[in-house]
């Protein structure tokens, strides 16, 4: 698996590069500053850097750099970007050492994922230079993971400074023949035998062990072994054939993913929080291997979830972590706001801030489940609170699960897809 990674300070930003990444069958590690960038990099050695030259004053070309004077570092790819125009900086950067530099736009995190297979192509292709231009890169494992989209030998990009849209995403794979559609409720038998037959189920019988290690863990020094090791288990378990061909098992599985990933790399932030939602991912992904829907290869129905905060940058965060799992919300400033959409629309899931003027989260959630279209719509708070008595009210007010300030962005992509997933699936009946 190909090592990638990622220098960037922003959360929301990195988390959905790495999301990216990780889904395309990258191994991928993220730093914040320049030191533990270095750090990284030669405790990991990636194939491929990625660094935002923006990283703080001038800290981004320094990296790059230092990287520069270690010997054994010079022919590593490097990709330098910015989220503005830095034409400046970028070409400071190039001239520091970066292999190539790019101002992103909008879908820059498939444009980077472009911009790494590029660079990294030269070296897969060197030991097939005898084969035909149109033969993908042979890989070395005799199962390679689907995730990997195979890369065209083709000649690596001149070193210049060029937007990512002139980087194109690869084309999307030509749709199935109808006979090949896998139905949620009635998977072919030879899905269902191959599923059985798979090591998924080994997998998730550990990732289950480690999870409640974890949460009885009473000593801080025993938690970052075991999240290390859970997040081991849970790429074995994302890069399972059986997995990557069934669309909502994958998914989970790979949010699963980048949230040990932030965890092994942010300690502090394994609390009982965190500890909970990683408890309920893995069990929920037990659930879901076990139900025809996780079985099944594609998933059309598009899911509309609604965000209620009076705070813009809130409601930005919210909606780039939800984003982590492919959902694209409408979002509300105020209660009111938020009753006439929901009035107008449907939607499958609402995330409620708790203080807002006027009209409280808890008050909205019970006006919601008034309606006969909102009863049993998942409804999951934000709040700033973790008290008993906060709890309480969240429980009378009708909510579904709440998460507490400040949080990890996979860690409330989790929970929103697992409430989703759970209703469309009927557990909330049981």
């Amino acid at each position: 698996m190909r090592k990638v990674l990622i220098v960037e300070k922003d959360p929301v930003q990195s988390m959905a590069y790495m999301r990216a990444f990780i889904v395309a069958g990258f191994d991928v590690d993220r730093a914040t500053s320049e030191g533990s960038a270095f750090e990284a990099i030669n405790r990991l050695r990636p194939q491929v850097v990625l660094i935002n030259v923006l990283l703080g004053g001038d800290k981004g070309l320094s990296l790059i750099r230092t990287i520069r004077a270690e010997s054994k570092h010079r022919a590593l790819p490097i990709i330098g970007f910015a989220r503005e125009n830095a034409d400046d900086t970028l070409a400071a950067a190039q001239m520091a050492g970066a292999t190539e530099c790019h101002v992103i736009t909008k879908a820059g995190a498939q444009a980077l994922l472009a911009a790494a297979r590029n660079v990294l192509q030269p070296a897969a292709t060197a030991t097939s230079a005898n084969a035909a231009a149109s033969q993908p890169v042979q890989r070395s494992s005799p199962t390679p993971s689907p995730f990997l989209t195979p890369l065209l030998p083709e000649p690596p990009p001149p070193r210049a400074i060029h937007p990512v849209a002139a980087l194109p995403p690869p084309p999307p794979p030509p749709p199935p023949p109808e006979a090949e559609i896998v139905e949620p409720d009635s998977p072919p038998q030879s899905v269902v035998k191959a599923f059985a037959r798979s090591d998924h189920q080994k997998l998730l019988v550990k990732l289950k062990e480690l999870s409640g290690s974890l949460l009885k863990a009473e000593n801080k020094a025993t938690q970052p072994p075991l999240v290390n090791e859970m997040h081991r288990k849970a790429q074995e378990f994302a890069a399972d054939e059986s997995v990557c061909n069934a669309a909502l098992l994958r998914r989970v599985a790979n949010v699963l993913v980048v949230l040990l990933k932030d965890l092994s790399g942010l300690p502090q932030a394994v609390n009982s929080s965190s500890m909970r939602t990683v408890n309920q991912t893995v069990n929920f992904l037990d659930i879901l291997s076990k139900h025809p829907l996780g079985r099944a290869s594609e998933n059309d129905d598009p899911f509309n979830v609604l965000i209620v905060d009076d705070e813009a940058i809130a409601r930005r965060v919210v909606a780039g972590a939800l984003g982590l799992v492919q959902l694209k919300p409408d979002t509300a400033k105020d209660p009111s706001e938020a009753l006439e959409l929901a009035r107008v629309n449907h939607y499958n899931l609402f995330v409620l801030d708790v203080n807002m003027p006027g009209m409280t989260g808890y008050d909205l959630c019970e006006r919601l489940r008034k309606s006969d279209n909102y009863r049993k719509t998942p409804v999951i708070f934000v709040t700033g609170w973790n008290t008993f008595e906060s709890r309480l009210r969240f429980a009378r007010s009708g909510g579904d699960d709440f998460i507490s300030k400040p949080f990890l962005p996979p860690e409330l992509a989790a929970k929103t897809l697992i409430h989703l997933l759970g209703r469309r699936m009927g557990l909330d009946k049981e």
